[in-house]
């Protein structure tokens, strides 16, 4: 506990400064103190030097693997780490033999065409964009005295009994109940999407108390999920070829993989501190972050209201049908963008207009193309001259290729663009993905036959590599930017509002990508009255992945911070009060400095960036030669202590030692005018000053440490 100022006088802290000042020189033999000027410029040359941990990610991994691992373990802990292997690897990895075999289930045992299985990934994604609610929910209404846990045991056991009747009921009730068999992928996805809100909350918490982690967390993560899902995704080539048996069983799989996250779970392996009350709302918090929580639910609403709008208005009824769901997709998305503009902070609300606008002005045509690489090449079937690719080898290439993409990509971003600001990453990831969409456009056209390049090759270095890793490039560095940008205090709520714009940009894109592919009148699948048609596929390519999003580039460029990812950002930290905007903040940081200047004694000051200063003097310009400006400034200090009452001994140990109560009152009386008061009286203990040890040499305290520096006092009443 620092020593109260006594009106008229400097603080305590200045006089013990002057004290170790005085100590130091005298031990050191007259020792020259560093000149206040220099040392400043040390301390900045010195802090720009200092290079954070921004190794690259198979260099952690592979050249450096146990610095890596014990960086990681002292950053978040063996079972918060634990903890995300079993989600991000396993759990997620197991996930990944789901969408392989999926494809098979949905197109051969099912049967449904390209725009309807569009509709069904539309519903199975859905959950990512109520992850607000998710979190609304755990930050506002502790169970069983944890925010956290049993929100996601919860969502386990409803994802396993999910995946249980999924693997039990007949393919034929599924065929007369796509949009119902949809639903029970949705509740299958709403595990992986609640668990990853919780984590990205607990990133978050992580990443604002240090921002030296930078990327770390992010990379981990990722580089988990990819390594999971690349493995797993090898493991269900035996499923893809043992038909109907083999979806079964892979989906039987995916129960075991939900039901080992139940254990860590449960077990509490993700660190929370227990709540205040088991079920007790916090109205606290719902009235100081009420905003926050308002859109969040909302766009979960939006999302529940676009599983209604595809159930009960299918797009394949008739062509009313697109325009009642254009409307709505446009009512939601401008109801969401305005609720933004007035219900969140400046930065968030321009963070979640890029993620948004940029994943709804990349329309996902996957209903097309995907069907397109599958249909039968012969004369006279669905897509003469087309590539007629196996299901096996395209479900394996797709997804093998793009995840070691993918991978590749996170070790891109680890090494070169956590180097980059914000702005520039946002910019060249947004143009690359959008020039990515060439690939698809040139086998389209079938422009590589011409030039030699046979389908499967260019597929796989063309289609499936390059645009995952070009795609998977543009998404990090916006999951970088959203975890800085917790309110404290609901971190889940913030993380989950943020990403559902962007999760809802992504079901827009699917939703207006069936419009588009219907309004271009492609037909995926042949009936006895229309054969297949894909004649304004590359169109819809050119103008929904390659122009449209350019688009964002302008808004990029005005509304994304141009800070490098270990910047701080102006408003979000621990000291950082959620009622004031950044601008306030500042102003009050600096009244705080002006504060102190003013309570020091004259001659000394502080700059803005907290270091001491000296008053230099006045008139034709010219300073008084001094032999050394740092004992000039040890004069100023001393005589500013001259005119002080005796003051208690200190000992450089940093404790004071109080004289007798009779001699501290007669200290006290102030002395006659003109007399002056007994000099500063300073004993050096036998150890090392205050300052910063390096090896056997102390290094003195810097000015600033001295003066806002905390100091226990000590002694008798």
């Amino acid at each position: 506990m620092a020593s109260p100022a006594v009106e008229g006088n400097p603080p305590a802290e200045v006089v013990v400064a002057a004290a170790e000042a005085n100590a130091e020189a005298a031990e050191g033999g007259a020792r020259a103190l560093p000149d206040p000027v220099t040392t400043d410029k040390a301390a900045v040359t010195k802090q720009k030097r200092v290079k954070l941990p921004v190794a690259s990610f198979i260099k952690n991994l592979i050249c450096q693997p146990a610095a890596y691992v014990k960086r990681l373990n002292e950053n978040f802990g063996w079972r918060f780490l634990a903890f995300l292997f079993c989600f991000n690897f396993i759990l997620r990895g197991f996930t990944a033999i789901l969408s392989a075999v999926g494809l098979n289930y949905w197109y051969e045992y099912v049967g449904v065409t390209g725009p309807e299985y569009q509709d069904v990934m539309t519903v199975f994604f859905l959950p990512w964009s109520m992850k607000g609610l998710v979190g609304t929910l755990s930050d506002t209404f502790p169970i069983f005295g944890y925010h956290k846990r049993h929100y996601m045991t919860g969502t386990v056991v409803i994802a396993t009994g999910a995946m249980i009747a999924l693997t039990l009921i007949d393919f034929s009730w599924v065929k007369a109940n796509v949009t119902a068999a949809s639903v029970l992928f949705f509740c299958v996805q709403l595990n992986s999407a609640s668990t990853d809100v919780m984590l990205d909350g607990k990133i978050s918490e992580f990443m604002v108390k240090k921002p030296a982690i930078k990327a770390d967390g992010v990379s981990f993560i990722n580089g988990m999920l990819m390594a999971g899902m690349f493995i797993f995704t090898l493991c269900s080539i035996p499923l893809l070829k043992g038909g109907r048996l083999g979806a079964r069983i892979g989906f039987g799989l995916v129960c075991f993989g939900l039901a080992q996250m139940f254990y860590p779970t449960v077990m509490g392996w993700m660190p929370e501190e227990r709540a205040v009350g088991n079920f007790r709302i916090r109205f606290d918090l719902i009235r100081q972050h009420w905003r926050v929580f308002l859109i969040a639910v909302t766009v979960s609403a939006f999302a529940i209201g676009l599983i209604l709008v595809t159930y009960f208005v299918p797009s394949h009824a008739n062509q009313n049908n697109l325009y009642v769901r254009v409307g709505y997709l446009i009512l939601t998305a401008g109801a969401m963008l305005i609720m933004g503009k007035y219900f969140l902070k400046p930065l968030q609300y321009k963070v979640v207009v890029i993620m948004m606008v940029s994943s709804l002005l990349y329309l996902d045509l996957s209903g097309a193309t995907t069907w397109w690489f599958l249909a039968k090449n012969g004369p006279g079937e669905c897509n003469p001259g087309g590539p007629g690719f196996d299901r096996t080898f395209f479900i394996l290439t797709s997804m093998l290729v793009g995840t070691a993409a993918s991978t590749l990509a996170v070790i891109i971003f680890q090494s070169v663009f956590s180097r980059w600001t914000y702005r520039y990453i946002f910019l060249f990831t947004i143009f690359l993905k959008s020039a990515g969409a060439i690939f698809d456009i040139i086998i389209v056209y079938r422009w590589n036959i011409a030039m030699g390049i046979p389908d499967r090759y260019f597929f796989i270095f063309g289609s499936a590599m390059l645009s995952s890793v070009l795609g998977f490039l543009e998404f990090l560095p916006g999951v970088t930017l959203m975890a800085r940008l917790s309110s404290k205090g609901c971190e889940s709520t913030t993380q989950a509002t943020i990403a559902a714009f962007s999760n809802y940009g992504s079901a827009l894109a699917k939703s207006l990508g069936v419009v588009a592919i219907r309004l271009a009148s492609i037909r995926t699948v042949a009936t006895p009255t229309e054969s297949c048609n894909f004649d304004n596929l590359p169109i819809l390519i050119i103008v929904g992945q390659g122009f449209l999003p350019l688009g964002i580039i302008p808004l990029v460029w005005c509304l994304i911070p141009n800070v490098k990812l270990d910047a701080p950002l102006p408003g979000y930290g621990d000291d950082y009060d959620e009622s004031e905007t950044a601008e306030e903040a500042g102003k009050r940081e600096k009244a705080k400095l002006k504060d102190a200047e003013a309570r020091m004694p004259t001659g000394l000051g502080l700059d803005e960036s907290g270091a001491s200063r000296e008053d230099t003097p006045e008139g034709d310009g010219e300073k008084k030669p001094t032999a050394d400006p740092s004992r000039a400034r040890l004069s100023t200090i001393a005589s500013a202590g001259s005119v002080l009452p005796p003051l208690p001994q200190v000992e450089m140990s940093g404790v004071y030692t109080e004289e007798p109560e009779e001699e501290r009152e007669a200290a006290s009386r102030s002395p006659p005018t003109g007399e002056r008061s007994p000099p500063l009286q300073i004993t050096a203990s036998p150890s090392p000053p205050t300052g910063r040890n390096r090896g056997d040499v102390s290094e003195p305290a810097t000015p600033k440490e001295r003066l806002v520096g905390q100091l226990d006092i000590e002694g008798e009443n």
